[in-house]
């Protein structure tokens, strides 16, 4: 048992040796293209082990002529394909060093750390052939520039504040007083690098110019480096082709072939189409705030045509919202379901397109005016009382030269009197001088309190001043559900019954506990407060109630309590029921 699992944990001890490469990137002199030994090696299937085959036969034909190609990024000594047959008989392929090669720093026990291995490879790409032929040409044509003052190849460029940060440019000019870097780019580099090479040119005041050997418009086609510098240049890449050789050979001067991406609308989404151009550094915009540079501003096109976008949108939006208040209008619907609201989550730019269009505090007054007048659209008054984002001032609405709040007052209905007084509210009614004088008048008209007609206005009076205490308007209808309860507390309040055909304050008192005795923790607070007469009154039917309450008491509704503080603001210091 113990002999088999050693044999085990050899094999694969065995198994993750093998599948461990020595040397994990190699680079192509030719091209300057860096190839993984991973990505390359991956396929082992009849037709990759082919491609495999045929490179490896290549490599050695190379090497035999003397004309290396592949090399050790970290040497540039050749490099060549060796393989083996692991214990599943699976082949296994990697790079090695040819026997007899000079040392390499790989073939030690020395670690590079993980940007190290990076800058080694984006440095290795500037040995290659096609690197060193491209950057003298850059800056052969770059010499040839009138309004160039300096031009120099492959030359160290050290931060002068901190000594060890340091970049060696392609090239490095200096264009009607400003210093411009050409980094020549022929295969993939970590964003990292990108990145930290932008970073210091702009903290060293120079501007960057990404040069590509080559470039497809074809999406699929195109390396993550590519997008990584055209997506943050306002969609401009810089190539130095065969074409932008040539231009710049009959021209006696510097040009890039630049692609840039042509924005537009497309229906309601910005679509977009490569364009390409020769330019000259002449055409180049340099950017002194930001230290970009770019022949087309790409950005500030697909800026514009989101902002249409947008514009296009929130109109859209606005133009459903009033439908939909519209829609509501039409079948006096009552407030609507939060998940068909085109109000929740709207944005504050597109509820004010909305309430211009509805100009409900303009030129639409009177349309509002008539819900109260006429009251034949009491459902659709309280989808708008309810929905806060739907601006309506009720201070600004008169009914022959009064406020409404006159035309509530003197309703018939006592339900209609409650509905539309609550509506008023709900919507953040102010009391005003007018208004207070209105009240105030139903108190001094109807203070003897004796007739049904007198009972209802004081009732009014009462039920009106408690109201404008109100500070949520979130409450303004429930206080139509508590009625009763609020006219009982009035009368404490006031020290004489209200609403109620009562002659002194312990019948009011006796009634609240028989009928409204999940409220009695409150009204006991509130005689408290008010001290019209003891709970501990000498009234001994009403001290057995008191006593009966306390010992059988029901479940108290505290839901409203917050309401009441509101209304009766006085209670609160004694809240030790709440």
């Amino acid at each position: 048992m113990n002999s088999m699992f050693f044999i085990f944990t050899y094999i694969s001890n065995l198994t993750l040796t093998e599948h461990k490469r020595t040397i994990q990137t190699i680079l192509n002199l030719a091209t300057g293209e860096l190839i993984e030994a991973d990505d390359l090696f991956h396929d082992t299937t009849a037709q990759g082990e082919a491609d495999i085959f045929q490179l490896r036969t290549e490599i050695e034909k190379h090497i035999q002529l003397g004309r290396v190609q592949y090399v050790c990024i970290f040497c540039k000594q050749a490099v060549a394909i060796r393989g083996r047959k692991s214990h599943d008989l699976h082949s296994h392929f990697y790079f090695t060093h040819p026997y007899n090669s000079k040392d390499c720093v790989i073939k030690t026990p020395s670690r590079f750390t993980e940007e190290e291995v990076r800058r080694i490879k984006f440095n290795a790409q500037k040995e290659s052939d096609l690197h060193i032929k491209l950057k003298g040409l850059i800056g052969q044509y770059a010499e040839q520039e009138k309004n160039i003052q300096k031009v120099v190849i492959d030359k160290i460029y050290r931060d002068e504040a901190i000594s060890h940060k340091w970049r060696r440019p392609d090239v490095l000019a200096e264009f009607t007083n400003r210093k411009i870097a050409f980094e020549l780019q022929l295969s993939t580099t970590f964003l990292s690098v990108i990145v930290a090479r932008t970073l210091f040119y702009k903290q060293q005041n120079i501007f960057l110019l990404w040069v590509f050997p080559g470039f497809s418009v074809n999406a699929d086609l195109q390396k993550f480096t590519q997008k990584d510098v055209y997506y943050n240049n306002n969609f401009n890449v810089f190539v130095f082709d065969k074409g932008a050789i040539e231009k710049s050979e009959a021209n006696n001067r510097l040009f890039f072939k630049c692609y840039y991406q042509e924005h537009f609308l497309n229906g309601d989404a910005i679509d977009s189409q490569w364009q390409y151009r020769f330019v000259n550094l002449a055409d180049i915009t340099f950017n002194e705030q930001s230290m970009d540079c770019y022949f087309m501003d790409g950005n500030s096109k697909r800026k514009e045509l989101q902002k249409a976008i947008a514009e296009k949108e929130k109109v859209q939006i606005a133009d459903w919202a009033v439908r939909y208040v519209r829609e509501q209008y039409a079948f006096d619907g009552s407030v609507p379901d939060e998940l068909d609201d085109p109000f929740v989550g709207m944005q504050e730019d597109i509820v004010i397109e909305v309430n211009k269009k509805l100009d409900f505090t303009g030129k639409n007054i009177p349309f509002i005016t008539k819900f109260f007048t006429e009251r034949s659209k009491p459902g659709f008054l309280k989808f708008l009382c309810a929905e806060d984002r739907i601006e309506i001032n009720f201070n600004l609405l008169e009914y022959k030269n009064n406020p409404i709040l006159r035309e509530v007052l003197n309703l018939d209905n006592r339900d209609d009197f409650h509905y539309y007084l609550a509506c008023l509210f709900r919507k953040g009614y102010v009391i005003t001088g007018r208004d207070q004088e209105l009240i105030d008048s139903l108190y001094q008209k109807n203070s003897a309190n004796g007739s049904e007609y007198e009972r209802e206005a004081i009732r009014r009076w009462a039920f009106c001043k408690a109201i404008s205490n109100l500070q949520s308007k979130e409450w303004a209808f429930d206080t139509i559900k508590l009625e009763r309860v609020i006219s009982s507390i009035a009368s404490l309040q006031y020290g004489f019954p209200i609403g109620f055909a009562f002659q002194n304050l312990l019948q009011v008192s006796h009634n609240f506990l028989d009928a409204r005795k999940e409220y009695g923790d409150f009204y006991m607070d509130a005689l408290d407060a008010y001290g019209r007469f003891s709970k501990h009154s000498s009234n001994e039917k009403f001290n057995k109630k008191v006593i009966q309450f306390n010992y059988d008491k029901p479940v108290q509704n505290r839901k409203y309590i917050p309401l009441l503080y509101e209304l009766f603001p006085e209670i609160r210091v004694y809240h030790q029921h709440l």
